[in-house]
C-alpha cells in the first residue's frame, strides 16, 4: 500500500468533528435518508421512527459541522447534505456494517 501524505492539524480537527457528529445511530440514519434529497423535519421523523426533539437534537449537531444545510419554506424546515463528502463516509459504514468481522481477525 502506498504511504499517503500526513494530514495536518487543521484537516485533523475538521475530521474529529465530522466523526464525532456521525457518531450516533439516529444521525447516521438522518444522513442515509437525505441521502436521497432534501426532507423535513415531520417527514425525517417519520422515516426514522423518532420524535421530533430528538430528531432536531441530531439534525443540529450535523448542522453545526457543516454537514447540513436548513431552508425555512412557510412553516417548514427542509434539510439537505451540503457535505457530499459525508456520503464516502456513509459508504465506509455500510461496507463495515457487511463485511465478515472473521476476515480483520475479530472473533
Amino acid at each position: 500500500m502506498k504511504a499517503s501524505k500526513e494530514l495536518d492539524a487543521i484537516t485533523l480537527k475538521k475530521a474529529a468533528g465530522m466523526l464525532k457528529a456521525m457518531a450516533h445511530p439516529l444521525r447516521i440514519r438522518l444522513v442515509e435518508i437525505l441521502e436521497s434529497g432534501p426532507s423535513s423535519v415531520s417527514d425525517l421523523c417519520i422515516r426514522a421512527g423518532e420524535d421530533q426533539v430528538s430528531v432536531s437534537k441530531a439534525l443540529a449537531v450535523l448542522k453545526q459541522q457543516g454537514i447540513l444545510a436548513c431552508e425555512i419554506k412557510g412553516n417548514l424546515r427542509i434539510y439537505s447534505i451540503i457535505y457530499p463528502n459525508v456520503f464516502n463516509l456513509l459508504n465506509c459504514i455500510r461496507a463495515h456494517g457487511q463485511s465478515d468481522g472473521r476476515k480483520r481477525g475479530v472473533r
